[in-house]
């Protein structure tokens, strides 16, 4: 099904964010001109370890600020029922979410 990066960051006094990304974006740009959105993927903040998307779920249940970028990583929270489809957003073509658990 395809392979993604996720990379768990710590924040002093915040907690944790889990950058995702759908393993072919990362350095890349998106640019979505009618909404004035620039949206880079940096390998600083989403490179990280690279897994089969079958093994993200896991990830995502385990972690409670999650940014996520990417048609198959974005597909397999949608799947896993974590978020639903309205409430991510398109960015030249490809999906993004981000999920916040209080």
């Amino acid at each position: 099904m395809g392979k993604v990066y996720v990379k768990v960051h710590e924040i002093p006094d915040q907690g944790k964010v889990l950058a995702v990304s759908d393993e072919a974006l990362i350095g890349r740009t998106l640019n979505d001109k009618k909404r004035d959105i620039i949206f880079e993927i940096s390998e600083e903040f989403y490179r990280g370890e690279l897994i089969d998307v079958e093994e993200l779920v896991e990830f995502l249940k385990r972690e409670g600020n999650i940014n996520i970028i990417g048609n198959t990583a974005v597909g397999a929270a949608i799947e896993a029922g974590l978020i639903k489809d309205e409430d991510t957003m398109l960015i030249d073509g490809v999906r993004h979410a981000q999920i916040y658990r209080i």
